[in-house]
């Protein structure tokens, strides 16, 4: 893989993730995106939920 060749994939990745924040809270009403540091704590909280129930398996 040349150095060419990985720029162009970091930069289409990047286009990607551009693309996908700031991610709308379908949990709340309301237009308002949900920043970075939001949506991680969302998804370390539900993570952390569900490997609670999980546990009670």
């Amino acid at each position: 893989m040349t150095v060419s060749t990985i720029i162009h994939e970091v930069s289409e990745a990047r286009q990607v993730a551009n693309e996908l924040l700031p991610a709308r809270d379908f949990t709340r009403p309301g237009d308002a995106p949900m920043s970075l540091d939001d949506a991680a704590h969302k998804i370390a909280m539900e993570y952390s939920e569900a490997l609670g129930i999980l546990g009670k398996i």
